[in-house]
């Protein structure tokens, strides 16, 4: 990477970060392996992620977002964090991801790989419960108001009679 970015100023930089962090995630769309999920959940909120990647993993002025950045590259930053903690590197971070397996990486990579995806999905499928339960709230409001039983009760609209 330092070959890569010799010669660019800091300006150019910033304008480069600010073009990348301003790109939405592209949700994942493979199976979701639920034990290295939730592994990788936990893992993440004992190492305190969201105390500087904010509680979404989106980021934060000069913190990076880690919500749907690319499973690899978060696992090998991830190990370059924890195995190379040279000079001028974050050590708030090597102290962080410090004793860290592999497996735990990986997974904590996995998690925060697909955290996006499945936020939206579970966003999806709240909706489409609310309005389920909507219709049918609606439906046996009107099927009782359709059919008095004769008192000041309604039919409950599944075929009996309310109860005096």
């Amino acid at each position: 990477m330092k070959e890569a970015m010799a010669g660019i100023t800091d300006p150019e930089i910033v304008a480069l970060a600010s073009h990348y962090a301003a790109l939405p995630s592209v949700p994942a769309s493979v199976p979701v392996q639920a034990q290295k999920y939730r592994s990788g959940e936990e893992t993440a909120r004992k190492t305190l992620c969201g105390t500087c990647h904010l509680g979404d993993y989106t980021g934060q002025n000069q913190v990076p977002r880690l919500a749907g950045q690319n499973e690899d590259y978060l696992l090998q930053s991830m190990k370059q964090f924890r195995d190379s903690p040279g000079p001028g590197r974050d050590t708030i971070m090597a102290a962080a991801l410090y004793g860290l397996s592999d497996a735990d990486l990986g997974n904590m990579a996995d998690f925060l790989w697909l955290r996006p995806a499945l936020r939206a999905l579970t966003s999806l499928r709240e909706v489409s419960l609310r309005r389920k339960k909507s219709a049918i709230s609606l439906r046996l409001a009107r099927q009782s108001r359709a059919r008095p039983c004769g008192s000041s009760h309604f039919s409950c609209g599944f075929g009996r009679r309310c109860a005096p």
